[in-house]
């Protein structure tokens, strides 16, 4: 079943065109992979999904339902969470805190009842806190969960920021260069830590410039380039399509065994 669908979507600022007529839909359970070079619109295509800004043109629809003139908060509702390219935590605030200030984005108790601490509200800040312990365990960062975020290891912030999108418990993850930054051994971390979140339900729409991730993990690819889809298919189709290697596969090393 298809769980997001663009149809013709483009963003221009001023007289640059960052994306130009983009058309593609995301199957419910798969994990998609969109790749291409650096500039190429990808991370502009992430904001236009989550409302970051609006699209010049074209429609997103979200289990049928259309996105463009919701604000980022009732995306999050809606069922999308995201990470960023560049890391987002709030530094000062402890790993479980960053956790439970995602889980919140699906909080209904409001200011009052928070105020007043209504069994209500009580009941649902221990699910709260339920949840963000099995996130924290989930990304192995059970022993971290009262350190600063700004103070945890690279490779920590990343999972951390993957957890905090997880709490909203959405339908869809748009994960933008999860394994940037990390070493081997972390980047098969992260090439696992997909699968299991794919495992629990999640469907993940993938940004990722490590070819070896992308080609074993994901399901599907769409390529771009200079703001448009040049290609999509499997990993094997597009890795021997002319167009992609040229604009960006160039010549591949032989991947290691997953």
């Amino acid at each position: 079943m298809t769980l997001l669908s663009l149809l013709d979507v483009s963003k221009r600022f001023g007289g640059l065109a960052a994306v130009s007529g983009v058309s593609f839909s995301v199957r419910e359970g798969e994990v998609l992979g969109l790749i291409g070079p650096n500039g190429a619109g990808k991370t502009t295509l992430f904001n236009l999904i989550t409302s970051a800004f609006p699209p010049s043109g074209g429609s997103i629809r979200f289990r049928g339902e259309p996105l463009e003139d919701l604000k980022p908060h009732a995306i999050a509702r809606r069922g999308i969470s995201r990470t960023f390219q560049n890391i987002r935590l709030f530094a000062q605030m402890t790993a479980r805190e960053n956790i439970m200030v995602g889980r919140h984005a699906r909080s209904r108790a409001g200011i009052w009842r928070s105020v007043l601490r209504t069994r209500g509200q009580r009941a649902e800040e221990a699910r709260i806190r339920e949840k963000t312990e099995e996130l924290l365990d989930l990304m192995g960062l059970a022993g971290c969960g009262e350190l600063p975020a700004g103070k945890l290891p690279y490779g920590h912030q990343r999972r951390l920021e993957i957890a905090r999108a997880l709490a909203a418990e959405p339908g869809l993850l748009l994960l933008d260069e999860p394994a940037a930054g990390m070493n081997d051994k972390e980047t098969r971390e992260i090439r696992q830590l997909i699968r299991t979140i794919r495992g629990l339900g999640v469907t993940v729409l993938l940004i990722e410039h490590d070819m070896s991730l992308v080609m074993k993990v994901c399901d599907r690819l769409v390529v771009f380039n200079f703001g448009r889809k040049i290609a999509e298919g499997t990993p094997e189709a597009v890795r021997g399509n002319p167009e992609v290697v040229e604009a960006y596969l160039g010549r591949e090393e032989d991947d290691e065994d997953a």
